[in-house]
């Protein structure tokens, strides 16, 4: 199978699926499991990017649990209201990271069914949120870098596998490749599919 990473490289080492997008694609991954299925749509728009670097990309994700979801990332967008966000919505509960306006990151906000059980008015369908707090008792520091330093280092001396391991980057790369193959084939993709390549 011919590697479906035939783009041109630019700055950040790569293009915006593979040097940006990744980290919502393992934090997808986190909180919802394996993608199974990949339908995805890549451009090159800008002039500055060449040789097929994609600076817009979209996804369609299909995950081993049945659960749906979609990915978008863009390098070129002329302005943009914030510069990363997710959300998910599920049958007893939604949660989402929109960043406040002109702001890079924001705190994420939850809804469940369990505290808010029946909807007073329709209007209360965009309410009722709380913030979600971090739970950062069992981390070394409140610097998400600090920890993530002091973990490895950690493993690196008692000779422990890391809490996100070369393996688990298995996982996240079939979904990039998923993704670049899906486009380039203008058709969706299993990942088990480039797993078994």
């Amino acid at each position: 199978m011919t590697t479906p990473l035939k783009v041109g490289l630019i700055g950040a080492g790569g293009v915006v699926v593979i040097s940006v997008a990744v980290h919502k694609l393992d934090l997808m991954r986190y909180l919802l499991g394996e993608i199974a299925r990949v339908t995805a749509v890549t451009r090159q728009a800008h002039p500055a990017f060449h040789q097929g670097a994609e600076d817009y990309a979209c996804a369609s994700l299909e995950f081993e649990n049945g659960a749906i979801g979609e990915l978008f990332a863009t390098y070129s967008g002329f302005r943009q209201p914030w510069g990363d966000m997710f959300m998910i919505f599920g049958d007893d509960g939604a949660v989402h990271a929109a960043p406040p306006f002109g702001a890079y990151t924001g705190p994420a906000w939850v809804a469940t069914r369990r505290r808010t059980p029946t909807l007073q008015s329709w209007w209360a369908m965009f309410n009722d949120f709380a913030p979600v707090e971090p739970e950062a008792a069992a981390l070394p520091s409140n610097d998400p870098y600090v920890s993530e330093i002091l973990h490895f280092a950690h493993c690196c001396a008692a000779g422990e596998e890391p809490l996100s391991s070369g393996r688990d980057n298995v996982g996240a790369m079939a979904a990039i490749f998923a993704i670049y193959e899906s486009a380039r084939r203008g058709e969706p993709v299993l990942t088990a599919e480039l797993l078994a390549d």
